[in-house]
């Protein structure tokens, strides 16, 4: 979820946090700046990952460039021929 950081300040929010946490969700939360991820937003923004799995760690930011990032990820997608389209 990604929302205004003075979320945080109302009561519905923690509420909402400790409703996925009595889930059994890892709830991890965090302010982050646009241009620290490579997106063009100078806004601050409340972020908010919930996983039954495991609590979500990010690569913190800088570490990595979005270009670098985008080729990891695609790294091991087999190609779809066709500009996507199948074949």
């Amino acid at each position: 979820m990604e929302n205004v950081p003075r979320l945080t300040l109302h009561r519905v929010f923690e509420k909402f946090v400790s409703r996925l946490e009595a889930c059994g969700y890892a709830v991890t939360k965090f302010l982050a700046r646009g241009p620290d991820y490579g997106i063009p937003q100078r806004r601050v923004r409340l972020v908010v990952l919930a996983s039954r799995y495991s609590p979500i760690e990010l690569t913190a930011p800088g570490s990595r460039t979005n270009s670098d990032q985008s080729q990891a990820n695609q790294g091991d997608l087999p190609g779809t021929g066709l500009g996507g389209m199948g074949g």
